[in-house]
């Protein structure tokens, strides 16, 4: 490789670099406006009502969204994907996990999901089929799913 070269492959790899610091300040700097979204939306105060420019250092004082726990976003997650009576193993349940965005922990992901799911009395196991939700007869004679948290 001539001279040239090595200065252009310096050149890329500075810019790849910069490249992704702003990709992480990007990162940043929507998770800090979703948080400003949840707060007005949560509040009685409409975005429309303040007068806000959201530039980068602006952006900067904005809370943080609030962390959620990733056994209660598997739990929410398995609860909507369950709810339409179907069993689903317990890889295809981490499959739509990662597909909606949810990392699960633990180098045997299926153990993990499998652990969180045994401890919550909303769902069932089953060998064969699978997990699914627990049906709890109501008053009127009904049957409908267990959706309350486990106390």
């Amino acid at each position: 490789m001539n001279e040239f070269e090595k200065n252009v492959m310096q050149q890329i790899s500075l810019l790849d670099d910069e490249l992704k610091g702003l990709t992480e300040r990007r990162k940043v700097v929507e998770a800090k406006i979703a948080g400003l979204r949840m707060f007005l939306s949560a509040s009685a105060v409409r975005s429309e009502a303040l007068d806000i420019s959201l530039d980068v250092q602006a952006a900067s004082v904005l809370p943080e969204a609030p962390k959620v726990a990733v056994k209660d976003k598997v739990v929410e997650a398995a609860l909507r994907i369950l709810a339409d009576g179907k069993p689903r193993r317990t890889n295809d349940l981490v499959a739509e996990f990662f597909l909606d965005g949810i990392e699960v922990g633990g180098t045997n992901k299926t153990a993990t999901v499998s652990s969180i799911l045994s401890r919550d009395h909303r769902f069932k196991a089953d060998r064969t089929h699978g997990w699914s939700l627990i049906k709890k007869e109501s008053p009127a004679g009904n049957e409908a799913f267990d959706l309350q948290p486990t106390p």
